[in-house]
């Protein structure tokens, strides 16, 4: 079965930063899916499906419906945890973060398989 171990973290002015005061919390697949893709749309099962070591996950509330909930996943190239970038682009998205994580270890199970690149590619496409 595959299992994640996740830290949580907050965001200070212009980083995530993991709350080291706090234990990691592990879970499985379905656990994920559950806590990370509240829309259970397909793009978004795909998108933690592409989550590696390192990275950070999450949930936002959608810009326009504050009752909906967003997940996503982001990649911290230089291991400092900076969003300037992003909150460039979106200077409210501390405000909208519902919760994030940080994956620690990942085990992924044997049945997991890359799917073929013309499928990624057609979703892309049409997004």
């Amino acid at each position: 079965m595959a299992r994640f171990r996740l830290q949580r973290c907050t965001i200070r002015k212009d980083r995530i930063v993991p709350l080291r005061e706090e234990s990691p919390v592990e879970m499985n697949w379905a656990e994920l899916q559950e806590r990370f893709v509240p829309s259970g749309s397909i793009k978004a099962r795909m998108n933690l499906m592409a989550l590696k070591q390192r990275m950070f996950v999450g949930v936002v509330k959608d810009r326009r419906d504050p009752t909906k909930r967003n997940s996503f996943v982001l990649e911290d190239r230089w291991k400092t945890g900076k969003i300037a970038w992003l909150l460039k682009a979106d200077p409210f998205f501390p405000s909208r973060v519902v919760e994030v994580f940080q994956a620690l270890a990942l085990e992924w199970d044997s049945k997991f398989q890359e799917l073929p690149s013309e499928y990624g590619n057609s979703l892309r496409k049409s997004a």
